[in-house]
């Protein structure tokens, strides 16, 4: 059994537990609606029933990049872990980039195709085992012609090639038989395993289910700043209204040494229609937790806000290249803006002069 990453996992395991079951999500929600009452803007849902959890359910909550899911552990999570490679059977293989998004109770646009797709496949099934049988028959039907035959024909040159005749008819019948019978075993082992393979594979997901979406170490294994921002945008389509995202990014520097890059997060999540509820640094990583809010437009509104005031801001020299123009779609990482004098081009240099 693998064991729980106490700093990370229990981290966004105690940050959801403050939010769902100690009062945050009450507090934080009171709050926006006093918010929205003064920007004259209206929920985009009912706030007494669709964006409030009751205590009973347990919480959805979907892991990305999950790896071994770690979150299984705990009792008050419906756990789907997945990941590009999983490391066990309890984590489901899915392209998240990828993943297709569909409405509650609607089917999946590929399910008749892939249902008529298996009916083929039976059929096929069904068609080499008939073969088989045919097969088998035919060797019955010739073993009788050829003992009938020879009960009426004494003669011994006849029997002789009678004889020949029927071990040529039950060799080449064996052959075919043989055959027949390996092309079925080959082909039921391919339709197992394929559909061992489909059923640790998922390639749909609700949009609006989850109430937790956890993003852990993932983020900076995206080489695209597009990307990340896309992972963000899926992840904000499948939470419920009040759902939160987490994230742990990776950072053993100081605190500030990239908090430029995180207060860019925050604005660009804004126009997405999160609102950053907790924010901390630790040894070596930082924690943060966005929460989906009620009114996409009075999140956008903050974010043009902070936007508009962070471009006057002076920021380190390997930050002044962000075009501030495209934040709305795009996150950056500190790999982003290495230094050249961290890069594998100097350090043959570098180790001369220490020699």
């Amino acid at each position: 059994m693998h064991k729980i990453n106490t700093s990370r996992v229990t981290w966004v395991n105690n940050a959801v537990i403050q939010y769902y079951q100690k009062g945050e999500m009450t507090r934080v929600t009171q709050k926006e609606l006093r918010k929205l009452t003064y920007l004259g803007l209206e929920t985009e849902c009912d706030t007494s029933d669709g964006c409030l959890r009751k205590e009973h359910e347990k919480l959805q909550l979907l892991d990305v990049g999950s790896c071994y899911n770690p979150f299984s552990v705990y009792e008050q999570y419906e756990v789907t872990a997945v990941d590009l490679y999983p490391a066990q059977p309890s984590v489901k293989q899915c392209d998240f980039l990828d993943v297709e998004l569909t409405e509650e109770a609607t089917p999946p646009k590929n399910e008749g195709k892939n249902s008529n797709e298996s009916g083929e496949r039976e059929s096929s099934l069904e068609a080499l085992e008939t073969a088989s049988e045919s097969a088998k028959s035919e060797v019955d039907r010739v073993v009788s012609s050829v003992e009938k035959d020879q009960k009426s024909t004494p003669n011994s040159e006849s029997d002789e090639k009678i004889d020949t005749d029927l071990q040529t008819s039950e060799s080449v019948t064996s052959i075919s038989k043989s055959e027949s019978d390996a092309n079925v075993k080959e082909k039921g082992s391919e339709e197992m395993n394929k559909k061992s393979d489909k059923s640790n594979t998922i390639r749909f997901l609700r949009k609006g289910f989850f109430d937790v979406v956890v993003f852990c170490l993932l983020l900076e294994y995206l080489p695209s700043p597009k990307q990340r921002f896309r992972c963000c945008e899926k992840a904000y389509n499948l939470l419920k209204p009040n759902g939160l995202l987490c994230i742990i990014t990776p950072d053993s520097k100081h605190q500030n040494a990239n908090v430029h890059l995180y207060k860019l997060w925050k604005i660009t999540l804004g126009f997405l229609g999160f609102s950053r509820i907790k924010y901390e640094k630790q040894t070596h990583f930082h924690g943060m937790v966005f929460r989906k809010g009620l009114c996409k437009r009075a999140w956008e509104l903050d974010s043009d806000r902070e936007l508009s005031s962070i471009k006057t801001t002076n920021v380190k020299s390997r930050f002044e290249t962000i075009s501030y123009d495209k934040i709305k779609f795009e996150m950056y990482i500190p790999q982003d803006f290495q230094d050249l004098s961290d890069s594998d081009e100097e350090l043959p240099e570098k180790c001369m002069k220490l020699s």
